[in-house]
């Protein structure tokens, strides 16, 4: 027969841990050979707790490389801060760029000081900070959706910007002048996550169903090798070459159902 557990004492139940940079500046800040009491050496100063965006959907990034670096965060507040990647503090605030909850952003790859930003209201746009400025500047909008926005990635090199949402449409944007390089259609209802492979050639989304699509970005060409025993029939199907066109989907995959 099963007990039920005795009461955890007042005194060794859990408690909320303070923030990191209280503990390390509290361990820190003793000296070696400081000979303290056990109870000294536990107590630590009360934790400061800061909210970052209200409850909703939030997102955050790294913003430039080495001590320069600054994090970049975004929420339903309709608002997008750079903030001091050690205290928190906000640096600068984009808070009437956006007209309704910012649900996602990416930040530019290499380190660089330009970021996007995904909305409710279905607009991508673009920023920069550069960590030597008092301020960020808004760039530019990027592109618009018929639903709000759920997911962006940059390609590895930085010249596209794949985005997509609730509209069930994945955008490949050139970033250099915000054309639309493709517009790739899913099936699913809401696509929640883009990702560039690292060489440029495909990209895939996943949607809230859990359906993966992969697409083709270039031109791809495979050789059919033909049957060796019938090199004389076959001398034309050995040279038949069958390609795969860019916004081509070249895989669609999805998960078993929840029981």
């Amino acid at each position: 027969m099963l007990r039920r557990p005795h009461s955890v004492p007042e005194d060794v139940a859990p408690r909320r841990l303070p923030s990191l940079s209280k503990v390390t500046h509290h361990i820190s800040s003793r000296r070696p050979h400081d000979t303290g009491s056990h109870t000294d050496a536990l107590h630590m100063a009360s934790p400061e707790w800061n909210f970052g965006h209200v409850a909703g959907a939030c997102d955050v990034g790294y913003l430039g490389v080495g001590d320069d670096a600054k994090l970049v965060t975004c929420g339903a507040d309709n608002a997008v801060y750079v903030r001091n990647p050690t205290s928190g503090e906000v640096e600068h605030s984009f808070t009437e760029t956006h007209g309704d909850a910012v649900n996602v952003l990416c930040v530019a790859p290499n380190g660089g000081d330009k970021f996007v930003t995904g909305s409710d209201d279905c607009s991508v746009k673009l920023f920069s900070f550069d960590g030597t400025k008092i301020a960020g500047e808004f760039e530019k909008n990027v592109t618009r959706f018929s639903l709000p926005v759920r997911a962006l990635a940059w390609s590895t090199d930085g010249t596209f910007l794949a985005a997509g949402g609730e509209d069930s449409m994945v955008k490949v944007v050139d970033m250099s002048d915000n054309s639309i390089a493709m517009e790739l259609p899913h099936r699913g209802k809401c696509i929640k996550s883009v990702s560039f492979d690292p060489k440029g050639e495909f990209l895939s989304a996943c949607d809230d169903a859990g359906v993966l699509t992969v697409w083709a970005l270039k031109t791809i060409t495979k050789k059919d090798g033909g049957d060796d025993d019938d090199d004389d029939e076959n001398a034309e199907d050995d040279t038949h070459k069958s390609s795969i066109e860019p916004g081509d989907s070249v895989m669609s995959a999805t998960v078993a159902p929840v029981t």
